[in-house]
């Protein structure tokens, strides 16, 4: 056996070493030295794996490749390679492997400018890795070397860009490709998700159906910075428009492109499942064009000045390329729409309640939060959706704001026109509450903000959750920390909650009897921690509804008496903010409050309230920036004895915990 292998060896080298290894183009034949060498390499080698003759060749040459520059290669083309007839099956993966090879130091190849080039072939090919094969020295048992010299790519710089979700926010990335000689296949390198990787497969069908020529060699796709995990938005349109410029079909573009969009079979591009408008303002904040779906065309288009294209397949995306400046997707009319003024808030809605009603308003004016508590049927829920049609409509930045925290979650058609409204279930867990994920999305807190955030049945929702309350609505955002990002989102909203005053809702009601026992209303009341009840400005015990009320006209305060006091309220606040650099109260310190004018006798008021009903430090501001809200509401700059004593109404005179009803309401603030 060792014998055989022995001489299979030497049949192949022989050919070779006649003819000088057959090295192309001024290549002078390998020394005696060297041929020996090789033979006895070879000999070795199929003394020590006789078993495999394929690699009996290669790892006579891979002995001398310190010889030679990295730059140089040899690719085995012809039937010499195999050692036998009948292994030449068995060897042809390795005839279509590069093997380095080094000449003796006596001689450097030529350059390829002597070396005559076939017809049609190119030493370049724009950029691209390739060579040319010259032809073999004669003799079919001859070996045929190919030289290559792999260059950078035209585009290879970061004239393609990508983007993806981290931290809350849109980050881009380079997209580099490099098509080089080897077995057919696509590596994708740089950190990507499944959704990425699984674009290997997509991208020659979808060049197949637009008669587009995918690459049949080594395609090597490189997402930089390697170091970021690139998940959120698809990367299909970003790694088919870059493959597009390495196999010289398109130029690359002189300009920055950023392409969010995913790629079906057929070609046909797919829209983004969120994040769209995110992409569309980190590309004008880069003077990029950006490239979508065709469906994500209006979302992209809320920011003014981005530049879109559009195409609707990668046919159409080559056209568009080939030009010099593609001409970006006209906004449609309506497109970008304006923002609204304030909806009616149909107060008039809410009959009776009436005490309640001006909590409505007093929490939409200060933007102080308040809970709700009564039998069910007293309106509750719907007082608490009139609130958020009370708050003013959100300015131009505030709207692009809340539009690209709703980006985070899914498609955003327009910018809103008015405050959100955001009423999670009992059920909610503690992250779908403050966000998280991943990537990281904002949750229904952050969704709320600078609108309302409505709690239903406040003792049913998780303790965790409910406790997780108590730090954003003191710092108005949300902190999430994760081991490999961490985000930092806004939680300026209205926090409104409402609530039974036991499990069978009947304890305050005036003639139904309450069932539940003394162990009952105590585990009930013991739900919902007493520093969250501190946190609330204002209390509301909401009672039954007279039924002929709902026949006879609506009482005050009416719509338009609503509407008036709002108006009243924002012209003082805003005088306020001008001389004295902060407007609503829920926002000032003790001291400003205080230097914006109060009587003696009201602030006696307040400090003999607060000694009696055993008010914490912080009830104790609460109800100071209550009774600022009060005073602005009627246009006062200056806080008096009813604007106290409204204050003071609207807090709980006993332990919420202990079950006890809530104060009814004082005539002060009627």
């Amino acid at each position: 056996m060792r014998a055989r292998s022995i001489a299979n060896c030497y049949r192949s080298w022989l050919p070779c070493a006649r003819t000088g290894l057959g090295m192309g183009f001024n290549s002078p034949p390998i020394s005696a030295h060297s041929s020996v060498h090789g033979f006895l390499c070879a000999t070795q080698t199929a003394l020590l794996r006789p078993r495999s003759p394929v690699s009996k060749c290669a790892r006579s040459a891979r002995l001398q490749a310190g010889r030679l520059s990295p730059r140089c290669f040899l690719k085995v083309t012809g039937p010499g390679s195999c050692c036998t007839r009948k292994n030449r099956r068995r060897s042809s993966a390795s005839a279509n492997s590069f093997l380095p090879f080094g000449p003796t130091p006596s001689w450097q190849p030529a350059p390829p400018t002597t070396t005559s080039m076939p017809p049609g072939s190119s030493r370049h090919g724009n950029g691209l890795a390739g060579g040319w094969s010259p032809q073999p020295l004669g003799g079919k048992r001859h070996l045929a070397v190919t030289f290559h010299r792999f260059a950078r790519l035209p585009g290879m710089g970061h004239s393609i860009l990508g983007a993806c979700l981290h931290s809350g926010s849109a980050l881009l990335f380079g997209v580099e490709c490099l098509v080089e000689r080897g077995l057919p296949r696509i590596v994708l390198i740089g950190l990507p998700d499944a959704a990425a990787r699984e674009t290997r497969d997509r991208l020659p069908a979808a060049f197949a159906q637009h008669q587009l020529r995918f690459p049949k060699s080594k395609v090597l796709l490189n997402l930089v910075p390697a170091q970021l995990p690139k998940r959120g938005l698809p990367l299909d349109l970003a790694l088919a428009t870059a493959v597009l410029i390495a196999s010289g079909q398109v130029q690359a573009p002189a300009w920055p492109l950023l392409a969010v969009a995913e790629l079906d079979l057929e070609g046909q591009l797919r829209p983004a499942p969120r994040g769209i408008l995110l992409a569309a303002r980190e590309a004008q904040r880069v003077g990029a064009t950006l490239c979508v779906a065709p469906e994500d065309v209006e979302e992209a288009q809320l920011l003014p000045g981005v530049s879109v294209l559009a195409p609707r397949h990668l046919g159409e995306l080559r056209e568009q390329l080939q030009n010099a400046r593609p001409q970006p997707v006209q906004a449609r009319p309506g497109t970008a729409r304006a923002l609204g003024s304030r909806p009616a808030a149909c107060l008039e809605e809410v009959r009776g309640q009436e005490h309640a009603r001006n909590a409505a308003i007093l929490a939409a004016a200060g933007r102080h939060s308040l809970l709700l508590q009564g039998p069910p049927g007293t309106g509750k829920s719907l007082l608490a959706r009139k609130v958020a049609a009370l708050l003013p409509a959100p300015d131009p930045q505030q709207a692009i704001a809340l539009a690209c925290l709703e980006s985070l979650h899914g498609p955003v058609p327009q910018l809103p026109q008015q405050a959100p409204f955001r009423a999670p279930h009992h059920s909610v867990s503690p992250q779908a509450l403050f966000g998280g994920g991943r990537p990281i999305r904002p949750g229904e807190l952050s969704r709320a903000h600078g609108g309302v955030l409505f709690l239903d049945e406040l003792p049913e929702f998780a303790r965790p959750a409910l406790e997780g309350l108590r730090q954003p609505l003191e710092d108005r955002e949300v902190r999430i920390e994760r081991a490999q990002e961490s985000a930092c989102f806004p939680a300026d909203s209205l926090l409104i909650a409402a609530r039974n005053p036991c499990p069978c809702g009947f304890a305050t009601h005036p003639e139904r009897p309450c069932l539940c026992t003394p162990a009952a209303l105590a585990r009930y009341a013991r739900r919902t921690s007493g520093p969250l009840l501190d946190r609330f400005d204002i209390f509301v015990e909401m009672g039954p509804v007279d039924p002929a009320l709902f026949e006879r006209p609506p009482t005050s305060p009416t719509d338009a008496d609503a509407q008036a006091q709002l108006q009243l309220a924002q012209e003082v606040q805003a005088a306020r903010q001008r001389q004295s650099g902060w407007s609503h109260a829920r926002s000032a310190s003790r001291e400003q409050i205080q230097a914006s004018g109060i009587r003696s006798s009201a602030q006696s008021l307040l400090t003999e309230a607060a000694a009696k009903l055993h008010w914490s430090g912080r009830a104790y501001l609460r109800s100071l920036r209550v009774a600022r809200t009060l005073a602005d509401c009627q246009g006062s700059t200056t806080m008096d004895d009813h604007h106290v004593l409204g204050a003071i109404s609207y807090r709980p005179q006993q332990d919420p915990q202990e079950g006890s009803p809530l104060p009814a309401p004082s005539s002060a603030t009627d």
